[in-house]
């Protein structure tokens, strides 16, 4: 198993915590192994911590939140 512990929790999305033994193991690579999850953000849980982690799913959910919004207009034109 290549990761020790997933903790999720709900922060109105969910941000997933990955422990793991390899800093090889990369932010690109992680949402790769996750990007069939939908609406899952993948945190890298190494020194930067929960605050970082909430930082990045906020901005996340700004961004896919406009590109759903964009989603919506363009279908109902």
């Amino acid at each position: 198993m290549l990761f020790d512990k997933v903790i999720t929790f709900d922060v109105t999305h969910v941000c997933v915590f990955l422990m793991f033994d390899s800093l090889l193991f990369t932010m690109w690579e992680a949402k790769r192994a996750f990007h069939h999850k939908a609406g899952v953000l993948t945190c890298i849980f190494l020194q930067i911590g929960p605050k970082f982690c909430l930082q990045r799913a906020s901005q996340q959910k700004k961004y896919w939140g406009s590109k759903i919004d964009q989603a919506r207009h363009s279908n109902e034109n």
